[in-house]
């Protein structure tokens, strides 16, 4: 066994390695992996353990470098997840490539590094044990399992979103993607004006911009749009990756939101997925405090699988940086729980 840690890798060997596992994820992907390099302008690592020179466990990160020390993170950016993927989920292996992981953030005086493990992970418990963290914070997972026939999944549904689906069909908005790469403008702006009017955080037109550098539509990514006597008024962007759909970035224009598009949108997008022989889809993490959002996913026929951000520091210095340091020095990446740092 030979534990390394290396900035570059052959991609195609690499991919094939995660289509090996069914539970790796989009955001592990080369192309995802690509696009956060472009985001984030920083460095790409890949902690490695190979066997008679065959890779049998990776782990991606990135690390960026600020005038307060390096923070480490698999990996940055909304809603990613990053951890270990090993071959057919071997603890051992897992094991040895978290060891070494530890050892390097001591050595490289690593300020803050963070494991965002997958949902899938059922090793979570094991992560925490070898890493004995400083910090942890959690999210619930929620996904919808994807059943082979298309009736069955609309019998899982709550009987209010059946409801609201046919709202949105009633409402004679005709759907369909063939054309959605024309729609990211209209997908960027009603994005930033839904996440505005709530006080939120929108995510940059530099974003969208990078989809469609770094992805290929219709295969890594669709825009579904809805339209209602030929005009836009609701849409979807989801994005695509072995046996997962990831349910990404979705809109409406808030005049036609009693009319439920999106909901109508939603749902021929899951039929298409169990047409392309998807077996989850990803509605993401979801705050403990999030009632609201927990429970339109949860209507939606979901599971609830929580999954850990595993969080080392050196020390608690990096307590004593004020939030808007920290928003400003480590855009993008994940720190510590923000609700312990100071103002």
């Amino acid at each position: 066994m030979k534990l390394d840690v290396i900035t570059s890798i052959d991609f195609d060997k690499y991919d094939g390695f995660l289509l090996e596992n069914s539970d790796a994820l989009l955001y592990q992907s080369s192309k995802y992996l690509n696009f956060i390099k472009e985001l984030t302008q920083t460095q790409l690592l890949f902690f490695i353990l190979t066997a008679n020179d065959q890779l049998v466990a990776v782990m991606p990160l990135f690390i960026k470098e600020t005038k307060y020390g390096k923070v480490l993170n698999s990996l940055p950016f909304y809603g990613s997840i990053g951890a270990v993927i090993a071959q057919n989920n071997q603890l051992s292996y897992k094991t040895e490539l978290l060891s070494f992981y530890k050892d390097y953030i001591k050595q490289n005086n690593i300020l803050s590094a963070t494991l965002i493990v997958s949902p899938f992970e059922n090793h979570q418990a094991e992560y925490e044990q070898i890493l004995q963290p400083n910090f942890k914070d959690e999210r619930i997972g929620q996904l919808t399992p994807l059943p082979n026939l298309i009736d069955d999944l609309f019998n899982a549904l709550h009987y209010k979103t059946r409801n609201s689906i046919r709202k949105g069909e009633k409402s004679n908005v005709i759907v369909s993607y063939e054309e959605g790469i024309n729609y990211f403008d209209f997908l960027f702006e009603t994005h930033k004006e839904n996440i505005t009017s709530i006080g939120g955080t929108y995510k940059p037109k530099e974003v969208f911009d990078l989809f469609k550098q770094n992805f290929e539509y219709g295969k890594d990514y669709k825009i579904f749009v809805g339209k209602i006597d030929g005009k836009p008024v609701s849409a979807l962007l989801n994005l695509y990756f072995n046996k997962t759909v990831e349910y990404y970035t979705p809109v409406t224009v808030k005049e036609f939101r009693d009319l439920q598009p999106l909901s109508a949108i939603i749902w021929f997008a899951m039929q298409d997925a169990v047409k392309n022989n998807f077996k989850w889809w990803n509605w993401g993490g979801t705050w403990f405090t999030q009632k609201g959002v927990y429970d339109f996913k949860k209507r939606w026929g979901t599971l609830d699988m929580h999954y850990k951000y595993i969080i080392n520091t050196n020390g608690e210095a990096i307590l004593n940086i004020p939030k808007s340091e920290m928003l400003k020095e480590f855009q993008y990446f994940y720190t510590v729980p923000f609700n312990l740092l100071k103002d």
